[in-house]
């Protein structure tokens, strides 16, 4: 252990760090000095920079300008690797675990113990973990799940995970947000513990009680600038609070300017096996009632009960004096009730998509006309919520993160199975004569592959069945279909004019021609842009792709949604194969063969 008596200089100082994203200013000029073995808090109000300047200090980010300190060397972070081979860690507020994986795999994923053999040692990472668990005082296994932790046992593994790889400086951004009174004591006793070790910690909290129990200094920062850096024991709560808003808060709760009015809303023995049980409350016009309780208490499940986010089993709810039924998130819009869910990122945005299509995900048939989105409409209630609720982000165009959904293996077997239909209602049935009996066979063809997708679509929907296995379980059909159909033999012999629609032209001049396939790709594109980009389906599916949880919550019917992108996928590789069908001048039992690499690649780039 550190001889901390004689130590006076910084484990850290970051000097002069600015950040801009998009020409707005997230840190301009900020700095701050972390001493070795002592908790620094960082504080501020939403949007300050904290979170950005320990992005930049754990490699997330990179700083535009400033310079980084590290245990008394100059640092270049540029990666976290960059950070954690210093001695940095940091543990998020959403911990960064893979929750169907074991302790012990969580806390050595990347750096597992090997054999002389080369594979991984079990036996000798499990008992490194629990020599680490053991130095944060946890009495769990190595072995035991993390899906099957508290929150506050998660919140172990990482501070044992971050000091397994010899961290000397752990940053900790809220982490007691999801304890209870008795874990947030053990934290903080497993702090002073590591502190007492000569490990600094840097320790962001919005509950200001915390910080004068357990920090030792504390700098706040304000709108991307530095304010100020004091001892805690120099300052008292109201001088912390001024300086992070920036003017004297004379009443941190201010007198009611009105009184309650005649009941609005009235809740009688609620009740949800496992959750709730026989809930009473009466809610009056003007009034703010607050629902408290110990995390476990059923105060997220009676949120999300009277929202219709989670089925009720018995129990009335009175709106205005009238008996209501909210069944569902659709049904609570509709009687006028909103809903902030506790797990923002996980409910209650779509990180893949940009601040406008979030803020009118809920509200789509006030930006719609004649079922296409009205896009000045949508940026004109964006910029309004923007202003009014003071949103700060550069643009109602910024999008979060990349999007991420289900996947679709059965395409080129539902192309193989249109394929063959066509092809044998082109060739053999009496109706398949010149372009009216071809038409016939192009149309079911269509139906064949619309219909696989609609399967799709309802197993994906009504069942828990992934999508990737359900449509790998339709691709197994599909294709069997197909060779059940021909015998395994190609249906060959289809006349020339049919295979025009794979093979043929379309002339505009004696020189200018373009392939009928081409033309009907650009068809099909176009559509789908359309319905993509410009309609009210096209948002909800790019929306689903990214959060269905998000979805749900906003009162949108996720199943029907689910059936109609199945369908429309399913569409699409009827025409392709249709357009197969006439291209090889015959209906192929092998078509689309080993496509499934090809689904997974275009999903996954």
């Amino acid at each position: 252990m550190p001889d901390l008596e004689k130590r006076t200089d910084y484990i850290l100082e970051m000097k002069n760090i600015s950040k801009f994203f998009f020409g707005n200013r997230a840190l301009e000029d900020v700095h701050i000095e972390i001493k070795y073995g002592q908790v620094h808090a960082l504080v501020g109000e939403n949007g300050a920079g904290k979170s950005t300047l320990m992005k930049i200090l754990s490699g997330a980010y990179s700083k535009d300008s400033g310079e980084i300190i590290f245990d008394d060397s100059p640092a270049d972070i540029a990666t976290p690797q960059d950070s954690q081979r210093l001695g940095i860690s940091i543990i998020y507020q959403e911990f960064n675990l893979i929750r169907g994986m074991s302790v012990s795999e969580n806390m050595f994923l990347g750096r597992e113990p090997r054999t002389v053999f080369g594979t991984i040692d079990s036996k000798r990472r499990n008992e490194e973990a629990r020599k680490w668990l053991d130095r944060v005082s946890v009495k769990f296994k190595p072995t035991d799940l993390v899906q099957d932790l508290s929150s506050a046992q998660a919140q172990f593994v990482a501070i044992a995970q971050a000091l397994s790889k010899g961290a000397k400086l752990i940053i900790m951004d809220e982490p007691t947000a999801s304890l209870t009174n008795r874990e947030t004591k053990t934290l903080f006793d497993l702090i002073r513990d590591l502190k007492s070790q000569g490990i600094s910690i840097i320790y962001i909290s919005h509950h200001l009680d915390e910080i004068f129990e357990i920090c030792d200094r504390v700098t706040v920062l304000r709108d991307g600038l530095y304010v100020d850096t004091n001892e805690v024991s120099a300052i008292d709560k109201d001088s912390l609070i001024r300086m992070m808003v920036g003017r004297e808060l004379s009443n941190e709760f201010p007198p009611r300017m009105a009184s309650p009015g005649e009941p609005v809303l009235e809740v009688n023995e609620l009740s949800r096996q496992g959750a709730l049980s026989d809930i009473r409350f009466r809610l009056r016009k003007g009034e703010i009632l607050g629902i408290y309780g110990l995390v476990g208490s059923g105060r997220t499940e009676l949120a999300r009960a009277l929202y219709g986010a989670d089925r009720r089993d018995s129990g009335s709810i009175a709106l205005g004096g009238a008996s209501i039924d909210i069944r569902s998130p659709h049904d609570g819009i509709k009687y006028g009730f909103g809903f902030l869910p506790e797990e923002r990122k996980l409910q209650g945005v779509i990180l893949g998509m940009s601040v406008a299509n979030n803020v009118t995900l809920a509200a789509m048939d006030k930006i719609t006309r004649y079922l296409m989105i009205d896009e000045r409409s949508e940026l004109k209630n964006t910029e309004y919520f923007v202003r009014s609720l003071n949103i700060k982000t550069p643009s109602a165009h910024t999008v979060a993160q990349t999007l991420s959904g289900g996947i679709d293996l059965s395409v080129g077997s539902i192309v193989a199975f249109s394929g063959v239909i066509t092809a044998s209602l082109v060739k053999n049935h009496p109706v398949a004569q010149g372009w009216a009996g071809y038409s016939v066979a192009i149309l079911a063809g269509l139906c064949v592959g619309t219909a696989c997708g609609l399967l799709n679509g309802l197993i994906v929907a009504y069942t828990k069945i992934p999508p990737f296995v359900a449509t790998f379980a339709t691709m197994s059909v599909a294709r069997g279909s197909a060779y059940v159909f021909t015998n395994g033999t190609p249906i060959s012999g289809l006349p020339a004019a049919f295979n025009e629609v794979g093979k043929g032209y379309l002339r505009f001049s004696e020189t200018w021609r373009v392939p009928i396939p081409v033309l009907i790709w650009l068809a099909v594109f176009a559509v789908c842009w359309f319905l993509l980009v410009r309609t009210r389906f096209g948002r909800y599916a790019c929306a689903i792709g990214n959060n269905v949880d998000t979805v749900k919550l906003a009162g949108i019917n996720v199943r029907k949604i689910y059936i109609k992108i199945y369908m429309l996928v399913g569409l699409c590789s009827g025409i392709s194969g249709v357009a197969q069908c006439g291209r090889l001048a015959s209906g192929q039992p092998t078509a689309g063969l080993n496509w499934e690499l090809d689904a997974i690649a275009s999903v996954v780039i």
